[in-house]
C-alpha cells in the first residue's frame, strides 16, 4: 500500500526540506539549538504540514495488514533478489 499523491507531496516537502533544515540548524548550531527543542520543532512541523495523516495512513495500513501473511521481513526480501 503506498501513499497517496497528496500524502506524498506532504511527506516529499516536509521531509525533504523543513525537517532537513531543522536537523541542519542543530548541528551548527551546537549547544545554543537544544536536541530537546529541535525534536519539539520538527515535530511541530511535521503536524502543522499534515504528517499525522501520514502517520494515520500507515497505522491503518499496519492494522489491515498486519496478518503474519502480509508481512515481507528484510531477510526474506533480500532472499528474493538474489
Amino acid at each position: 500500500m503506498s501513499l497517496k499523491d497528496d500524502l506524498l507531496v506532504i511527506n516529499s516537502t516536509v521531509t525533504n526540506t523543513t525537517i532537513i533544515r531543522i536537523y541542519t540548524k542543530v548541528v551548527v548550531s551546537g549547544a545554543s539549538y537544544e536536541v530537546e527543542q529541535t525534536m519539539k520543532d520538527a515535530k511541530s512541523t511535521w503536524e502543522k504540514a499534515g504528517g499525522t495523516k501520514i502517520d494515520d495512513f500507515y497505522a491503518k495500513a499496519y492494522q489491515e495488514n498486519k496478518n503474519e501473511n502480509d508481512i515481507i521481513y528484510t531477510k526474506d526480501y533480500y532472499q528474493y533478489l538474489k
